[in-house]
């Protein structure tokens, strides 16, 4: 597409956080193996 190479990073940047925003409890739970 062309786009400058700093909003690139930021559309990486966000897309990134609402990957992880959901994953973050689910990767402790299958560290600790407990829902609470």
């Amino acid at each position: 597409i062309g786009w400058p190479i700093a909003l690139q990073s930021l559309f990486y940047l966000a897309t990134g956080l609402v990957w992880i925003a959901p994953l973050g409890p689910l990767l402790k739970w299958m560290e600790t193996g407990r829902w609470r």
